[in-house]
């Protein structure tokens, strides 16, 4: 089962379940180990799910995960190479919603297709390395862009 589409009241109801179903087959079918290893299964799917939706990224610590990924794989830290990346991938993420949202779209054979969902992801990875190149702190500028509009200025 894909548990992406529950909110996150759905998968605690899910895992209080889950939980209950496990202390019920160690009460009375301990004979079937197939049963058990398939409820333990989804109950470790529920669980890591709600972790990923538990868990708090502010602006900053993605950009600190951009710059160890970048370091840790060797990535270009190549202001150009880093906005042409830029670039292919907002034209991904142009396709994809154009694939999702266009039912006059015909996406050919031998075409790659990601989700709207992964592509935004790689936006941000590519935002945040040209920032850590410029060294831009984006959750900063944020925060003075959010200041700015709530006082009157416009945000570009």
């Amino acid at each position: 089962m894909d548990y992406s589409n529950l909110t996150l009241l759905e998968l605690c109801d899910m895992y209080s379940a889950l939980i209950n179903l496990m202390d019920l087959y160690m009460d009375c079918c301990m004979d079937d180990q197939s049963i058990y290893d398939e409820v333990l299964k989804d109950f470790e799917k529920v669980k890591e799910e709600i972790n990923l939706r538990d868990t708090v990224f502010s602006l900053k610590t993605v950009q600190q995960y951009v710059a160890e990924l970048y370091k840790e794989r060797q990535y270009t830290k190549d202001i150009m190479t880093l906005t042409l990346g830029l670039c292919e991938e907002v034209g991904e993420a142009a396709k994809a919603v154009n694939v999702s949202f266009n039912p006059e779209y015909k996406l050919s054979a031998h075409s790659h297709s990601d989700t709207l969902e992964h592509e935004l992801c790689d936006i941000l990875v590519y935002l945040c390395g040209i920032a850590n190149t410029a060294e831009i702190d984006l959750e900063l500028q944020m925060k003075r862009k959010i200041k700015g509009d709530r006082n009157g200025k416009q945000m570009d």
